[in-house]
């Protein structure tokens, strides 16, 4: 099984880049971050096509994530973090892969910059509220595959430039 995950910058912007993604590598499932657009204007039809379905929880012109999948996919949610800005940062979904229940969770984290600003205080009050609810979700499923975009800077090669960010 193959499973990928791309912070895509605009899914309708990238979709001739993601399509032949799609038809380069064949993933079984692609995870899409900063969709950038709402669930209604999602490009379901070209990925329907491509024999893949879609689960999209969008905002339009920022943020949005997005699991579409070759499988069934079940137990869709989008509210596993309370955001109390309603930013659309998080989508999960189970499957079953050689007998197992796989929980897939997909996240685009807040960015927080500057330092020590209201954002970076969001992105680490939202980061302890993710790493709260894996904590729960691992003591019923130890099967989680947790990918997305972090925006997280750990070393200096980890960003284009490190004395501005």
């Amino acid at each position: 099984m193959i499973i990928s995950s791309w912070n895509v910058n605009s899914v309708r912007a990238r979709i001739d880049n993601i399509k032949s993604y799609l038809l380069k590598y064949k993933p079984d499932i692609l995870m899409m971050q900063e969709i950038k657009t709402e669930d209604v204007n999602f490009p379901y039809d070209d990925f329907s096509a491509m024999d893949y379905e879609s689960h999209v929880f969008g905002q339009k012109s920022y943020n949005g994530v997005a699991i579409i999948s070759k499988g069934k996919l079940k137990n869709i949610k989008t509210d596993l973090i309370k955001d109390k800005l309603k930013q659309s940062r998080i989508i999960s979904a189970e499957l079953e892969y050689k007998k197992k229940n796989i929980q897939l969770i997909n996240i685009y984290t807040p960015n927080g910059n500057p330092v020590d600003t209201d954002k970076y205080k969001y992105k680490k009050q939202w980061l302890d509220d993710l790493i709260n609810q894996l904590k729960g979700l691992s003591k019923k499923n130890s099967n989680i595959i947790l990918a997305g975009d972090f925006n997280i800077i750990p070393a200096a090669e980890d960003v284009y430039n490190p004395k501005k960010l």
